[in-house]
């Protein structure tokens, strides 16, 4: 691609960036590639991998608010780290000063990101945010890539932890399960079945042709011996309609051993070329961290260039809607009095709405003309409830008196309860 063409990507890039950085992505649904996985998958080691950034890796923090990495090429490396609220709270102090490193101060970016999140969590008041950490970072290392780490996905809660945890992050997931526009980078590791994943299971369901799926193998030093061929098929589309990509991070022990990214990649691309059965497979693309930054990075260019004509008009028309709503509730009334007056309008138009007018049909103003009119539901009501009666067993009885004891005469006969 030309240095022009790739500029031109770049703005476009940019533009959506900025569209979700303002919440339109609650109106409108926006291109975006979300990284899931459980806990344990290596969803963290991998998203580190590909933006070269160490990431807080505490479980409290993991596992409670997204984190969107939005990266651009840039001869120098800087980087943001502010707070993108969803549900802004209406308390003091609830803004988050945005934390700015430069070459200098390259390694506070870690503590940058847990401090965001510590916030979110504090001020929000939950057990899972829906608000986003956002992280804009520029430098060589950077393909033009923006990616949401979601809260790992977890099955059981500890002591003093939420018992609605596992809930919540389910409908953190969902909500972008459910965007039509989102490309589900899906996480799961060798060691695992992939028929106990979740993720693959989720993605499934919303996904069947797989065509807005990216399934992500991890781990597979951690293969059990004997175990690589079946996961070689995995990873080759022989046990599913989909192609994998297999990624290798850092174990436990090298990052407590002080291993860098740069040298865990250097590790990654050693182990592939070096290790049976990968080293024999043809198509080297579907290995390592570096293919699959390159691959995510076209594809998002792909998703952006096909959608953005849709998603201009969608905004062009929501806009219109808005002003045609706006300019509906009339003039606003800005003097006391003004103020009074609209309120004696609409406390009179509700206290008659529930009077007899509402029953008979004859208030048009509380109800849409394209729904049924309250004395219309009344009568199918009615009639509904008369239907159940007569079909019921209770439609044969023609008497019940009751005195000592209880008569109940049905077809002339009686039936005696004492």
């Amino acid at each position: 691609m030309s240095s022009t063409a790739m500029e031109g990507y770049e703005r476009y890039h940019q533009f959506m960036d900025k569209l979700a950085e303002c919440n339109v992505d609650e109106y409108i649904d926006l291109p975006m590639i979300a990284v899931m996985g459980d806990t344990s998958s290596g969803k963290s080691s991998l998203l580190s991998n590909i933006s070269l950034v160490e990431l807080p890796s505490a479980d409290s923090l993991t596992t409670r608010c997204p984190i969107m990495l939005k990266m651009h090429y840039a001869p120098g490396r800087s980087a943001c780290v502010k707070v993108s609220w969803k549900d802004k709270p209406n308390a003091a102090g609830v803004d988050f000063e945005e934390r700015r490193i430069e070459e200098e101060n390259w390694g506070s970016i870690t503590s940058a990101i847990a401090d965001a999140q510590s916030h979110i969590i504090q001020k929000s008041g939950k057990g899972v945010a829906r608000d986003i950490v956002s992280v804009d970072m520029s430098g060589p290392h950077c393909e033009n890539l923006t990616l949401i780490d979601l809260p790992g996905i977890v099955r059981t809660t500890g002591k003093g932890e939420s018992t609605t945890l596992s809930k919540d992050i389910q409908g953190l997931m969902n909500d972008y399960l459910s965007n039509p526009r989102c490309v589900i980078l899906a996480v799961h590791p060798c060691n695992v079945n992939y028929h106990n994943s979740q993720i693959l299971a989720e993605a499934e369901k919303v996904d069947p042709e797989g065509k807005r799926t990216i399934p992500v193998l991890t781990k597979p030093d951690l293969i059990d011996e004997g175990g690589e061929m079946d996961v070689k098929d995995l990873l080759l589309g022989a046990k599913t309609d989909s192609y994998f990509h297999m990624v290798k991070g850092r174990r436990q022990a090298a990052l407590n051993n002080g291993e860098s990214i740069e040298e865990g990649l250097k590790d990654e691309e050693s182990f592939f070329k070096n290790t049976e059965p990968w080293r024999g497979v043809q198509d080297e693309n579907l290995f390592g961290t570096k293919n699959l930054r390159v691959k995510l990075s076209s594809l998002q260019m792909q998703m952006i260039r096909s959608s953005f004509r849709d998603i201009v008009t969608d905004l062009k028309k929501q806009h219109v809607e808005t002003l045609m709503n706006y300019q509906a509730l009339g003039d606003i009334p800005s003097s006391p009095t003004e103020k009074k007056a609209l309120f004696r309008s609409i406390r009179e138009e509700v206290w008659n709405g529930i009077g007899t007018k509402t029953l008979d049909g004859r208030i048009f103003s509380l109800h849409n003309d394209k729904k049924m009119r309250p004395s219309a539901k009344f009568h199918e009501a009615s009639k509904s409830y008369k239907d159940t009666l007569v079909s019921s067993k209770l439609a044969n009885i023609s008497d019940i008196r009751i005195g000592s004891g209880v008569i109940v005469v049905d077809n002339k006969e009686e039936y005696r309860g004492e």
